[in-house]
C-alpha cells in the first residue's frame, strides 16, 4: 500500500492526474483497499480511475470494465444496494457495446446484480437477473455445468426467503436440480452439496417432517466431518448442529434443542470469531430455547448478546426489529410489561421506516402493544393499537389468522369495557369464528370466548342467551379439566350470576354451593 501510494504521487507529479498511468496507479490502490476490506477507500479510488480511463475509451476500455464492476462490488461490501444496482446495469449496458464475448463475465454480473436485488427484497428484479445469469451460463457452458447449479443454488434460497404461496415446493425443486447437477458432476459429496441438503432440511423442518429433515442433515454432516479441520467444513457443521437443534425444537425436545445450539455456538466463536453473524444465530436460538422454559433472565440475556452483535453488522434492518420484537415478547411473558412495551414501540417505529412488506410486522407489534396497555388497564390506548392492527390486518389476505383472531378479541374486551356491546358481539363473533375454523369446537380459547359472550349477554340482561354461551364454555371445561374442578366452578358462578338475574334463585342457589364446595377443597388458592 505504502509502495503505491508513493508511486501514485510520483506519477501525478510527473504525468498529472488525467494520464493513464495515473488511472493504473490509482485502480492498482483500489484493488489494494478491496483486499484489505476498506470498500469506502476502494470506492474512492475508483471513482477517480473511472473518470480517468473513460477519457481513452479505445485503450481502456477493458479497465474501465473492470473498474465500474468493482466499484458495484465496494457499493454492495457497503450495504448501499439501490447504489449498487445502478452501478451493476450501468455495466451490463457497457458489455452490450462490445464486440467480442464477454459471455462469463455478463451472467457473473447479472449473479452480483441478482444478489444486490435481493438484499434490497426487489425479488422480481433479482428472478430476471438470475434468469439472465443461468441463461448465459447455460449458452456459454452448458445448461448442466457447475456454475449454473451454484446460481440455482441461490435461486432456491431467494424462493423459499420470499414466502409466495407454494415457495416451499419450488425452492425444493430447485435444490433437487442442483444436487443432479453436482452429481453430474461427480461434485456430490463436496461442501456446497452439503450446504444444499442442510437447505432442503431447512425446508422439511418447516413443513414438519422430521424423519426427511434428519437425512438430509445426516448426508450434509458426513460431508462436513470429512472435511474436518477446514473452515467451511466446520462452519458448514455448526449450521447443520443449528438446523438439529430446530427440529429438537419444533417437538419440543427443548433439552436437546439447546445442546445443538451451544455446539454450533461454541463451533462458530472458534471458528469465525465472537463478532459473527452466525455467533448472533446461535444465540438468539438459545435465547428463545431458554424463554420457551421459562428461564426468561436467561433469554433476555442471551438475545441481548446477539442483537449487539447484529448491530454490528447492520444498521438499522428487519433483522434487529425482529430481534427487539422477540425480546420485547420475553420480556412480556416475565411481567416486565413497561420495558417490553418500550421495545414494542422501538421495533415498530423501525418497521415503519424501512422499505420492503412489513404491515404484519406492525401489526403484530400493534397486538402486543395492545394487550399490554390492556393489561394495564388503559383501554383507550389498547383501543387504539389493537385498531391500527386491524386496519393492517383487514387489507391482508394470507396468514393472518392467529393474529386476526387476537386483534378481535382484543377489541371485543375493550367495547366490552366501554359498553359499546353492539361492536364488542361484533367483534368476538368474528374472533370465535376463525376459533373454530383454525383449532376446532374443543380448545380452551374458544371456551374462553364462549364465556367472554355470556358476560356480554348478562350485562345486555340477555340472560337465556348468557347461559347459553357458559353453558358451552363449561362442556368444553369439563372435557379438558372434569367436572368439579376450578375451572368448571368459575364458568358455574358465570351461569349463577345469570340465573340470579331471572330470579331461578334455587338453581342459582345450587349452584353456588357446588361452586363454593370446590373453591374450599383447593387449597392455597381458596
Amino acid at each position: 500500500l505504502e509502495s503505491l501510494v508513493e508511486a501514485l504521487r510520483i506519477r501525478k507529479i510527473e504525468l498529472g492526474n488525467d494520464s493513464i498511468d495515473y488511472a493504473h496507479s490509482v485502480f492498482n490502490l483500489s484493488e489494494v483497499h478491496i483486499a484489505m476490506e476498506k470498500y469506502s477507500q476502494a470506492f474512492n479510488c475508483l471513482n477517480e480511475a473511472i473518470r480517468v480511463f473513460d477519457m481513452f475509451p479505445d485503450e481502456a476500455g477493458s479497465l474501465l470494465l473492470d473498474a465500474v464492476v468493482m466499484k458495484g462490488d465496494s457499493l454492495f461490501q457497503l450495504k448501499d444496494y439501490p447504489a449498487s444496482v445502478a452501478v451493476f446495469q450501468e455495466a451490463v449496458e457497457m458489455f452490450s457495446h462490445f464486440s467480442q464475448s464477454y459471455g462469463e463475465s455478463v451472467a457473473t454480473l447479472y449473479y452480483k446484480l441478482g444478489l444486490a436485488c435481493s438484499k434490497m427484497n426487489a425479488y422480481e428484479e433479482a428472478f430476471a437477473s438470475f434468469r439472465q445469469c443461468i441463461r448465459v451460463f447455460s449458452e456459454d457452458l452448458g445448461p448442466d455445468h457447475l456454475r449454473v447449479g451454484d446460481v440455482m443454488y441461490d435461486v432456491g434460497k431467494l424462493v423459499y426467503s420470499h414466502g409466495e404461496h407454494g415457495s416451499a415446493e419450488k425452492s425444493m425443486e430447485c435444490f433437487k436440480e442442483v444436487m443432479r447437477i453436482y452429481s453430474l458432476n461427480k461434485h456430490q459429496n463436496h461442501v456446497r452439496a452439503a450446504d444444499v441438503s442442510v437447505q432442503m432440511a431447512t425446508i422439511h423442518t418447516d413443513l414438519g417432517e422430521y424423519d426427511e429433515a434428519r437425512d438430509a442433515l445426516k448426508k450434509a454432516l458426513k460431508i462436513y466431518e470429512g472435511g474436518i479441520g477446514e473452515k467451511t467444513s466446520l462452519v458448514g457443521k455448526g449450521l447443520t448442529l443449528q438446523q438439529i437443534g430446530r427440529i429438537h425444537y419444533a417437538k419440543n425436545e427443548f433439552d436437546q434443542a439447546l445442546t445443538s445450539f451451544k455446539d454450533a455456538l461454541q463451533i462458530f466463536q472458534d471458528t469465525l470469531g465472537e463478532k459473527d453473524m452466525n455467533v448472533s444465530l446461535a444465540l438468539s436460538n438459545i435465547g428463545i430455547v431458554h424463554a420457551r422454559k421459562s428461564e426468561h433472565e436467561k433469554a433476555v440475556e442471551m438475545c441481548t448478546k446477539a442483537l449487539k452483535i447484529r448491530k454490528l453488522h447492520f444498521d438499522d434492518d428487519q433483522d434487529i426489529a425482529d430481534s427487539l420484537f422477540n425480546i420485547a415478547n420475553i420480556l412480556d411473558d416475565w411481567g416486565r410489561k413497561d420495558e417490553a412495551l418500550i421495545l414494542f414501540e422501538k421495533a415498530l417505529k423501525l418497521y415503519k421506516s424501512l422499505p420492503g412488506d412489513l404491515e404484519i410486522s406492525q401489526a403484530n407489534c400493534q397486538q402486543r402493544i395492545g394487550s399490554i396497555y390492556w393489561s394495564k388497564g388503559n383501554v383507550d390506548d389498547a383501543l387504539i393499537a389493537y385498531l391500527d392492527a386491524h386496519e393492517i390486518c383487514e387489507a391482508e389476505h394470507e396468514d393472518i389468522e392467529e393474529l386476526l383472531t387476537s386483534v378481535h378479541k382484543g377489541l371485543g374486551n375493550c367495547y366490552f369495557l366501554q359498553e359499546e356491546y353492539d361492536s364488542s358481539l361484533n367483534h368476538f363473533a368474528k374472533c370465535l369464528k376463525l376459533q373454530r375454523e383454525e383449532i376446532g369446537e374443543k380448545s380452551m380459547d374458544v371456551s374462553s370466548t364462549y364465556d367472554c359472550i355470556g358476560r356480554l349477554y348478562t350485562n345486555q340482561g340477555k340472560y337465556a342467551e348468557a347461559i347459553d354461551f357458559h353453558t358451552k364454555s363449561l362442556h368444553i371445561i369439563e372435557k379438558h379439566h372434569g367436572k368439579g374442578s376450578k375451572e368448571s366452578a368459575s364458568c358455574n358462578m358465570l351461569i349463577a350470576k345469570a340465573l340470579f338475574k331471572m330470579e331461578k334463585y334455587d338453581l342459582c342457589m345450587e349452584l353456588l354451593q357446588d361452586s363454593l364446595k370446590v373453591i374450599c377443597t383447593a387449597g392455597d388458592d381458596c
